[in-house]
């Protein structure tokens, strides 16, 4: 990290110092070091973010070195909320007790705000593409210039890597997420996930490993948010703990319904659930030859539509092929109204 970043710890309690120096170590970083508010100035206002230790409160409000982002205050007993709120603090921490929540701050500082923005995409019932459109919407994303987390969230669709033909592309899966030890990182995810073009891709494997751990989900969502312009979580059809976590960080859930009878039956329970937890939803309906057309399925779900998909019948030999599904203008068009409806434009 440059000098100029670095966290800044301000206290003279050594027990309180140890404990600080541990989690700052926990996100990877080396913080300086002051004992008292005179000390402390230089570093005061460079500093990537504030620790300040319930000892050193009283004297940093009376040195008068002026708010800022990202002060957090830290004690192992009680502390004056009337002082920390004086310094401009986000958190009052009590460590031990609350070392997790320390790390989780202490790493949003350093890597950034959790400016993501999660696109979650479901199918009413199987074939509709769904995880075609999810694909897609990533490999739009990456060509527009913003860095993009593809997350292959159903264990029992065959794997996203496949899908996009990078089945060859070294990197981890899930099963190899499961299994890392301590807290992850925006950084690390970019670090260690296949990834091509701005895209980067945690799919499912084929040797059976992993488990759709709701806490596994959580903890990769956390580390993207600081470190993606867009998540884009491929959702299995059934609402369990997995997939609502996903649905609970998503800016916008997408689901696409098939023109036909049967297929808005599946869509009017799939979106109850998604509705209840998602705090936006909206449809894309995938229209067939005399089926129902889009004003008929609009009116049956009561949701906003986002696009329309056609039939496509070069796309499941470009699939086959290894070539992806990014050719697919149907497709695109949807995937560009998605990014449209979350306001997300061009980097480039």
């Amino acid at each position: 990290m440059d000098d100029l970043a670095r966290p800044l710890v301000v206290t003279a309690d050594d027990r309180l110092l140890d404990q600080v120096l541990r989690l700052c170590a926990a996100v990877g970083v080396t913080p300086t070091v002051a004992s008292d508010a005179r000390s402390a100035a230089r570093a005061w206002r460079t500093a990537g973010f504030v620790v300040a230790g319930g000892d050193a409160l009283g004297d940093l409000a009376r040195a008068g070195l002026g708010r800022r982002a990202s002060v957090f205050v830290a004690t192992t007993g009680d502390a004056s909320y009337a002082e920390a709120f004086a310094l401009g603090a986000e958190l009052l921490l009590t460590l031990p007790a609350d070392e997790d929540r320390a790390v989780e701050a202490f790493g949003a500082a350093t890597e950034g705000r959790g400016e993501a923005c999660v696109v979650s995409v479901a199918g009413a019932c199987g074939g509709v593409g769904a995880s075609t459109l999810a694909g897609v919407l990533a490999l739009t994303a990456g060509r527009r210039g913003l860095r993009t987390l593809l997350l292959d969230a159903d264990e029992l669709g065959g794997g996203l890597d496949l899908l996009l033909g990078r089945e060859d592309h070294e990197g981890l899966r899930w099963g190899d997420v499961d299994a890392t030890p301590g807290r992850l990182s925006g950084e690390s995810l970019r670090r260690v996930l296949p990834s091509h073009d701005d895209v980067w891709v945690l799919s499912w494997g084929r040797d059976g490993t992993g488990s759709a751990d709701p806490a596994a989900m959580a903890a990769v969502l956390s580390a993207a948010a600081r470190s993606f312009d867009l998540v884009v979580v491929d959702l299995p059809r059934r609402l369990d703990a997995w997939s609502s976590a996903a649905l609970a960080r998503s800016t916008l859930a997408a689901v696409v319904v098939p023109g036909e009878v049967r297929g808005l039956a599946g869509a009017a329970r799939l979106l109850a659930g998604v509705r209840t937890t998602a705090p936006a939803t909206g449809v894309l309906v995938r229209t067939r030859p005399r089926g129902l057309d889009v004003a008929a399925v609009a009116e049956a779900v009561q949701v906003p539509v986002l696009g329309r998909l056609r039939d496509d019948r070069r796309l499941a030999a470009s699939v086959d092929l290894g070539d992806g599904p990014g050719r697919s203008r149907t497709h695109r068009r949807c995937a560009h109204a998605l990014l449209e409806a979350v306001g997300l434009r061009s980097e480039r």
